[in-house]
Parts: C-alpha cells; sequence; structure tokens
C-alpha cells in the first residue's frame, strides 16, 4: 500500500455549523500537502480529524490501507494509535520539562541509549545545539517552535501534521525558519499535511495544494497548477489573483482564444474553456506582469497593454504598480526594476503578459 491519505467525511457542531470534506488525498510520496484557506473555513478541525483529537459525525479517513475513522462500521482509532506527529499553533510544549526531555517525550519506547541519540541528533539537526537543558519560558518564539518541530519528527512518524507552525513568529523569524523547515521536512522525508492562510508560506513550503472555502474542499492539486489555473472565482479569490476582470469570448482558433475586456483585446490559452463559452473572468497574477517603456521591447509577446501608471506601493523588497490599461491591471516589480523604468505616477508604459500567463474561468 502506498502512503496516501483518502479521507471523505463530516463534522457538526452545535448551531447548525459543519465541515464537509470530499475526496480529500495526499499524494503516495513524502511530499508536502498545504491546507489552504482563509481563517475560520475549517482548516484546524480537518486536521484535528486527521490526527484522532475530533471523531467526525459521518464518513471515512484512511492512511496507508489503514482505517482510521469509519462512521458507518463505528471504527475510531485515538491518536495515540495512529503513529502520527502533530504539531499545533500553541506548540504544546511541557513548561515543566526542558528541551531534550521534551522531545524525548515521545520516544519511551526506545532503549535509553538509542532515545539519548536520538534527541542529540534530532536537536543538532534543527539548530538547537546547546539549547537541550534550557525550559521553554528560557527559550525565544522560534526556538520554542523548532523544539515542538523536533518533538514530532523524532518519533519518525508515518504523518506530520502542522497547525499554522510560523503563525505566531514575529516575521523576520518565521521567513528564516520558512526556509529551514522545507529543508528539515525534505531531510526527514516525513509525509507533512501543513495548514495555513500564508499565501507566502504555501508557496514556499508545499508541494500539493489543498483550498477550503467555507468548511469544504474545494480545489486541491499540484501547487504550481492550482496557483496559475484555479477551477473557479472563489478559488482564485482566495488565492489573492490580484487582477480578475470580466471578459467576452471574441474568437477561439488553434489552442488561443481572443478576449475582449472593456475594450481591450487579449489572448489567452483556451485549453480550460467549456464548449459554447462566451463570458469569462480573466485572471492575472502580478508577478506575471512584465512592464516596458517604448514599443520595441518583449516584441514577441502576443499581449502588449498600454497603459498609465496610477500608483505605486512598497511590498516588502517588492513594489505594487497599479495599472490603467482602460481595466486596472496591477504589476510586481523589484525596486531596481521601477527605478531603471523612472516609474512614478502618470508615467505611460506597456504592460507585457504571455499568453499561457493569462487564466480564464468561464462565467456561470
Amino acid at each position: 500500500m502506498s502512503a496516501q491519505l483518502h479521507a471523505s467525511f463530516v463534522k457538526r457542531f452545535a448551531g447548525g455549523t459543519s465541515i464537509q470534506v470530499e475526496n480529500l488525498q495526499t499524494p503516495a510520496d513524502p511530499r508536502i500537502t498545504v491546507l489552504f484557506g482563509a481563517s475560520g473555513c475549517g482548516k484546524t478541525t480537518v486536521l484535528r480529524c486527521l490526527a484522532g483529537l475530533e471523531r467526525p459525525d459521518a464518513g471515512r479517513i484512511a492512511f496507508d490501507g489503514q482505517i482510521w475513522s469509519d462512521a458507518e462500521k463505528h471504527v475510531f482509532l485515538p491518536a495515540r494509535a495512529r503513529d502520527i506527529g502533530f504539531v499545533p499553533q500553541d506548540y504544546g510544549l511541557f513548561p515543566h520539562l526542558t528541551a531534550e526531555r521534551n522531545v524525548a517525550y515521545g520516544l519511551c519506547q526506545m532503549a535509553p541509549r538509542q532515545r539519548h541519540l536520538r534527541v542529540a541528533e534530532t536537536l543538532e539537526w534543527i539548530g538547537l545545539h546547546g539549547l537541550a537543558k534550557r525550559l521553554p519560558r528560557e527559550l525565544s518564539g522560534g526556538q520554542q517552535q523548532r523544539v515542538a518541530l523536533a518533538r514530532a519528527m523524532a518519533r519518525r512518524p508515518r504523518l506530520l501534521l502542522l497547525d499554522e507552525p510560523l503563525s505566531a513568529l514575529d516575521a523576520p523569524t518565521r521567513q528564516g525558519l520558512r526556509r529551514e523547515l522545507r529543508g528539515w521536512l525534505r531531510h526527514f522525508a516525513i509525509p507533512t499535511l501543513l495548514v495555513t492562510h500564508d499565501r507566502q508560506e504555501a508557496v514556499a513550503l508545499g508541494d500539493h495544494l489543498v483550498v477550503m472555502h467555507d468548511g469544504r474542499v474545494i480545489q486541491q492539486g499540484l501547487l504550481h497548477e492550482v496557483f496559475s489555473r484555479p477551477g473557479n472565482l472563489e478559488v482564485a479569490g482566495i488565492l489573492a489573483v490580484e487582477t480578475i476582470q470580466p471578459g467576452q469570448l471574441v474568437d477561439c482558433a488553434d489552442g488561443l482564444a481572443t478576449i475582449a475586456v472593456n475594450g481591450m483585446r487579449l489572448i489567452a490559452m483556451a485549453e480550460d474553456l467549456p464548449v459554447g463559452t462566451r463570458d469569462v473572468f480573466v485572471c492575472i497574477r502580478a508577478e506575471d506582469v512584465m512592464l516596458s517603456i517604448g514599443e520595441d521591447a518583449h516584441a514577441s509577446a502576443r499581449n502588449r497593454l498600454p497603459g498609465i501608471v496610477r500608483d505605486l506601493t512598497r511590498d516588502g523588497a517588492l513594489v505594487r504598480v497599479e495599472l490603467d490599461c482602460k481595466f486596472p491591471l496591477l504589476a510586481l516589480l523589484t525596486r531596481q526594476a521601477c527605478q531603471e523604468l523612472s516609474l512614478a505616477p502618470g508615467v505611460a508604459v506597456h504592460a507585457v503578459v504571455k499568453a499561457q500567463k493569462i487564466h480564464l474561468i468561464a462565467q456561470a
């Protein structure tokens, strides 16, 4: 059997709300699956049901051929029988135990020498060398997070579940730990399901993406495919596609669609459009928009839209450039690129977008 998670279940709450998961699946190899959606959409409840901390009211959960929960057959394995690693949002460290004793807590069945070596190895790998004897209150937030991750991974569980693992950290610590976390998960080769509402975190950590909204899974697949080709307007909004504009299909030939958007013509790939589509939503990510001054730059591109810069806003190391191309269009550039182009409100530019970077969603 492949180490794959299959889950279709319902969890109901007092007051009538419910979480309804249909055909949630993770890859068979040890990849990182990101459960993504806005706060309150049900991600943590799904994770707790998978961990055995909540009991679904209907449906079935199975991993690696083992039934974890089957409401119809009255089967429910508790968390301790699922061989998982679980890291909650608040880390869940024992305040009276040192870092090394927290990590060793789940290794009680190992021989003392083997347990000591495993703890030391894990603490060393995760960057906690020299901090083994400290209590949680003597550690920074980032160090406490490392201890929580080390404790979950030291057991080499069959599945690792992480609930917003970096959300409690300040931005610089979160950014640094994000880079390291993917390396650790790759090193330990443990299939991982990670909950986050942070798009940057999802992109930096994930291989597979599951999008949730209002208690339901609404799209899943390889991360880059879901981000570049959202299945509907709801998913596009959740994934924060910067430009979403209504348009009309003018022509479709040789796999290319010509779309009219407020008087402008755009060329896009037509492969995802149902037969008979006339009205569409045009989705363009800001990072896929290039800007140029003059007529000759990017001459081979199919979409070269004349526009006017309306505003520039700093976004960390990048700059968000608001354009008027007869419809609002957002570009994301480096500060250096903005300086080289001498961008400022009122400057005339050409926005260049490749046809394969424009995603079309048929209007219902």
